[in-house]
């Protein structure tokens, strides 16, 4: 079972960020590696019309296109008067069916006894530096000033409960294949990474630390980590390529962050071996 999974493409048709010839370079090399899946996690473009360009860029890359949104997706499209909750829930989600890709949001994915589940999830602020945890009961009204989801989104959630919303989601799909006993393997792919050793962490940068708190949830990763099915955790969000593994009871649980950026786009391929003769 080969999974290739890229994020934070950031497509923008007019240059300033992702352009898109890379997209299309990016989408040559990952048909080269002839993948059973594909999983684009999150950030793939700026606005509905380039979100939309982006996903029909990969439609033929592999015989399965999974999509989720991240944090930039659902930015209010300005342009087309569209909000961040009629993204979240109706235009996003909508054009992945027309264009033929699962929304990984959710939808849970088969293939033989692999299964690949994925979410957005979202940050809890669980994930600010250590040092710096004296300003957690202040991070919403720092936000504004650290990360530009807080003057682009326009939903009614707060971080915390959106981040609990999506985890408990993902969670009750997770368990639907782990206690599937034709399941030997699970995949989880996230937006937001979800354990320690996806993070960055610059111990003399304040700033930096506290904006951690906009960039994991490790209070899901911890209970993703109680399921013993679990062989990979992949995910995006920080731009900072990571990679690791972590022994479990259930056994190894391979990690890694796409380390994709601006005008830059990535992709891994990671494969899941088959099960054991017999089992």
């Amino acid at each position: 079972m080969r999974i290739a999974v890229s994020s934070d493409l950031h497509l923008d048709r007019a240059g300033h960020l992702t352009r898109p010839d890379a997209i299309e370079a990016l989408a040559r090399e990952i048909a080269r590696e002839r993948p059973d899946l594909l999983v684009l996690a999150g950030d793939l473009a700026h606005g509905l019309d380039n979100f939309k360009s982006c996903v029909a860029s990969f439609r033929s890359v592999a015989p399965r296109l999974a999509v989720l949104a991240g944090n930039h997706d659902v930015w209010r499209d300005e342009r087309l008067g569209l909000s961040s909750l009629s993204l979240w829930e109706q235009h996003l989600p909508g054009c992945c069916a027309e264009l033929g890709a699962s929304w990984l949001e959710g939808e849970t994915l088969r293939f033989g006894p692999v299964a690949v589940v994925g979410s957005m999830a979202w940050y809890d602020y669980s994930a600010i530096d250590p040092e710096q945890a004296h300003h957690a009961a202040f991070l919403p009204s720092l936000k504004p000033m650290l990360n530009n989801d807080a003057n682009r989104i326009d939903w009614p959630y707060r971080d915390p409960e959106l981040a609990n919303l999506l985890g408990d989601a993902l969670l009750a799909r997770l368990d639907a294949v782990q206690n599937d006993p034709s399941v030997d393997a699970i995949a989880v792919i996230t937006h937001v990474p979800v354990l320690e050793g996806q993070m960055v962490r610059k111990r003399n940068n304040p700033n930096w630390g506290v904006s951690n708190a906009f960039f994991g949830n490790l209070s899901l990763g911890a209970r993703l980590l109680e399921r013993s099915k679990v062989r990979l955790v992949v995910s995006g969000h920080t731009h900072f390529g990571r990679d690791g593994s972590l022994e479990q009871p259930g056994g190894a649980v391979r990690y890694a962050v796409i380390g994709s950026d601006y005008g830059a786009p990535a992709f891994r391929v990671f494969e899941l071996p088959a099960p054991k003769s017999g089992s």
